[in-house]
């Protein structure tokens, strides 16, 4: 298998593949709060890190670059969400334990869960390049997600726990992107949603990482709006 992080020319429609582990069992809320208080990871300009990766462009849903930073391995981070956005809806209080019930006794109905309007825009996006001689190793654990889902509410416990929903691929200019849809069911009855995206071009491994207020759906439609504002400089 050759090196999709290497130099060269790249085919039209290329598949885009590489990972990044850190982001693979955690969503991406509790990931950016992980990066903010290690003390060795390095703050860094938004706007110049999105100048120096991305031509000018208006962004869509009044995003913008709003943090950057490195991490001690090397990651870099650039975080695009609208400073204006409402907050999302708060995560429901999970019910007491029935004492009366053994422990896995405890059955919720998330078929019933409520889920939000279609292609809603996201809440708040990152995009994370990784060091060159990571990107491949990490790739499968990430792109494989949680259990898919496949219908089966009655396989995710009453505490919650992650599901994939949906993978496939997405457009993002001449490339075909491998993405994978994953729900985080929370405790209460609620639900969080992420898009990761494999944006890998020839020598820039980089990962699209997109979280939907709490009870909104993923949609791939608004990933793909968003990625079609981000043009790489050459």
């Amino acid at each position: 298998m050759s090196d999709p992080t290497a130099d060269g020319g790249a085919p039209p429609r290329e598949k885009a593949s590489f990972v990044v582990g850190a982001i693979a069992v955690l969503a991406l809320a509790a990931w950016l709060a992980w990066i903010v208080v290690d003390h060795r990871t390095r703050g860094v300009d938004a706007a110049e890190t999105f100048a120096a990766w991305f031509e000018p462009r208006e962004l869509p849903f009044g995003f913008s670059a709003r943090e950057a930073a490195v991490e001690p391995r090397g990651d870099e981070v650039l975080v695009l969400a609208d400073p204006s956005a409402a907050p999302e809806p708060p995560r429901r209080e999970p019910p007491k334990p029935d004492p009366s019930k053994k422990p896995g006794e405890d059955k919720f109905d998330w078929a019933a869960v409520p889920v939000g309007e279609r292609d809603e825009p996201p809440l708040e996006a990152a995009l994370v390049r990784i060091p060159h001689e990571i990107a491949v190793r990490e790739l499968e654990g990430l792109m494989k997600g949680a259990p898919d889902l496949r219908g089966d509410f009655d396989s995710v416990p009453a505490g919650g726990g992650r599901r994939t929903i949906d993978r496939g691929k997405l457009a993002w200019r001449e490339f075909e992107c491998d993405f994978v849809h994953e729900r985080e069911f929370e405790a209460g009855g609620t639900f969080r949603d992420t898009l990761r995206a494999n944006l890998t071009r020839p020598g820039t491994p980089m990962l699209f990482v997109a979280r939907w207020p709490r009870g909104s759906p993923a949609s791939v439609k608004r990933a793909e709006e968003l990625l079609a504002a981000l043009v790489p400089r050459s």
